[in-house]
């Protein structure tokens, strides 16, 4: 399940350890700063450096702004960084997409899309925790 998001709202820190799209499995976890709906800060890592430099292939800083979120629910699906689609849908994932986000209902033009998924995440909304470890709780 997707939602496009308010391009400017995403705040928080991400803590990687699933996959980025087409680059594949993240080899260590690491940290990814979103203020206002970009992406502010990636921490300075093997992983890190990856999603930068792809991000960076892409000559579009519109490619560092939030443009959707998902939630994994499919429990048959592995997020071992082989398949994007299976990555992003596997339940107790959550992702986070980058770029553009038309074909999602948002208004972000960019010359890509991508996720970050993350493992047994923790998530709040308005400051409500409303899934832990991966777990809907809501």
């Amino acid at each position: 399940v997707y939602i496009p998001i308010q391009e400017d709202k995403t705040h928080g820190v991400v803590a990687a350890d699933g996959s980025y799209g087409y680059a594949g499995k993240v080899i260590t976890p690491f940290n990814i700063v979103f203020n206002h709906g970009k992406i502010t800060e990636i921490e300075e890592s093997e992983s890190g450096n990856i999603l930068r430099d792809f991000i960076e292939e892409y000559k579009d800083d519109k490619m560092y702004t939030a443009g959707e979120f998902g939630i994994g629910l499919n429990p048959l699906s592995h997020c071992d960084g082989n398949c994007y689609i299976e990555d992003e849908s596997t339940l107790g994932t959550v992702r986070i997409g980058r770029g553009r986000n038309l074909a999602l209902g948002g208004r972000w033009e960019a010359s890509g899309h991508f996720d970050i998924t993350i493992k047994n995440p923790d998530v709040y909304a308005d400051g409500v925790k409303i899934i832990h470890a991966g777990k809907i709780i809501i």
